[in-house]
Parts: structure tokens; sequence; C-alpha cells
């Protein structure tokens, strides 16, 4: 394979393993083929950058046949049409921006008022776990109300619309641990499934450093698993499992 470090300005044919053959591209042509040896890719690489020099060359010919007067005229033409569309533009970018800004106003009185129902209803469970268009404030109650029961809330899945909710366990804590547990079974039946369970993320003490690891949970909460990155790591029942959470994939430990 060529070394592209050293083909400055120069065109780079390149080629790597594909099982027995190889696959090759070079400027103008994405990776392809099955090639059997260099040879055949030295040959293929050949005949296609001949066939692309000739168009070349072909509409550089019909481009030097005209005179610099008719490019002046052509490219005066074309910069003012450029300009019309940029004016005409304008004015619908200036509704955009002023719709735009009426909408997340809209969203924060929204907010508000649900603020102001939760407050002197309690929480709605089922609509908290809803991604919705948030305002600022609204969004920062729904954060507040989660932490009140011992979980995290950032962020949405976007298959099912439900938000990112984490689960944080303190190893060597009986208290964390049945703070999670309720946590769980009082969200866990109100979001979404997916493939027959639903999903917590695990805020632990590695940060993701090897991974993601995530919490399923059946909706009657007699099953869970653990993944990494989608591969299943641990299966249980659901004080199984956190257990096994609290152990080996806790946020923080007891008299740190």
């Amino acid at each position: 394979m060529t070394d592209p470090d050293d083909q400055t300005r120069k065109p780079v044919l390149c080629a790597r393993l594909n099982g027995d053959t190889l696959r090759a591209k070079w400027p103008g042509k994405r990776w392809h083929g099955k090639y059997k040896n260099i040879d055949e890719v030295c040959d293929a690489a050949h005949d296609d950058r001949l066939a692309s020099f000739r168009h070349r060359l072909r509409h550089r010919g019909r481009l030097m046949k005209r005179s610099l007067a008719e490019l002046t005229s052509e490219l005066v033409d074309m910069e003012r049409q450029r300009d019309n569309l940029f004016a005409q533009r304008a004015p619908i970018d200036r509704k955009i921006e002023h719709v735009t800004k009426r909408i997340a106003h809209i969203n924060e009185l929204i907010g508000e008022i649900m603020i102001e129902e939760g407050r002197k209803n309690g929480p709605d469970w089922k609509t908290l776990v809803r991604q919705e268009d948030d305002g600022r404030k609204y969004y920062e109650y729904v954060q507040s109300q989660f932490a009140s029961i011992g979980l995290g809330c950032e962020g949405y899945w976007a298959d099912t619309n439900d938000r990112n909710v984490r689960i944080k366990m303190m190893k060597g804590s009986q208290e964390s641990f049945d703070i999670t547990k309720r946590a769980i079974e009082l969200i866990a039946p109100l979001l979404t499934e997916k493939d027959g369970m639903v999903r917590f993320s695990i805020f632990e003490h590695s940060l993701s450093a090897n991974g993601i690891y995530m919490l399923w949970v059946t909706k009657d909460l007699q099953r869970a698993k653990v993944t990494l990155n989608r591969w299943d790591k641990i299966e249980g029942t659901l004080d199984e499992v956190l257990t096994r959470i609290q152990r080996d994939h806790y946020y923080d430990e007891v008299g740190d």
C-alpha cells in the first residue's frame, strides 16, 4: 500500500487484504473490488485513471475554447443569482428565528404550569419518564424529581422517547441498595419495553472506561440483567443483579 505521507500532491493508491483478495481505492474511486493480487489492482487503477484523465482533458478543452469575456460574464451572472437568493432567504431566516424563540418561550410557560401542578399534586411519573420539548426550568424540575428518589436523568433514548434514567449505587450501603430497588420498582413499569425489557443506565466508578453498562429489567420485575456494550454480562433476579452491580459496578464506597 502506498504511504499517504509521502504522496503530497500525488494521486494515492491504497490496497488492503479482505480475506484472500484485495480491496482498493484511489482518487475518484472508493473502496471496492476483489482483486487477486496487487498487479490486478495496479492495472485497474491505471485503466480507470486514464479514462478519468481523458474526461478531464475534454472538459478542460471545452472551457479553453470559451473566451475570457464569456467566462467573466457568466461569473458575474452567477454571483448576481447567488446574491439574489441570499436576499430572498434573509426574511425567511428572520421569521424562523422569531418562531423558534416563540416556541422556546411557550415551552417555558408550559413547563412552569407542569411544575406548579407537580408541586400541588405530587410528581406524575408517567409523564416525567417521557421526553418532551422541555424548557430549561421544567428539565431542571424533572432532574430534581428523579434525584429525590435516588436516580439520575440525562438525555433520552431516541428509539423509545423515554428519558435516560440512571442508577448509581454505593458499595457496602444497604440504604443505597434499598433506595435503588424502590426507585426501579416505581419507574420500570412506566418505561417503554425493548425486546421485552426496560433499561436504566449505570453510573459506575470506571466512568465507562471499558464501555457502557446498562441494567435491563422486565416490567414485572422478575428478571434482570446487566449488559456491557450490548453483550450480556450478568443475569438473575432483580435482587441478585443489583447485588452484583453494588459489588462490581458501584459509583462510590462507604467510607471513601
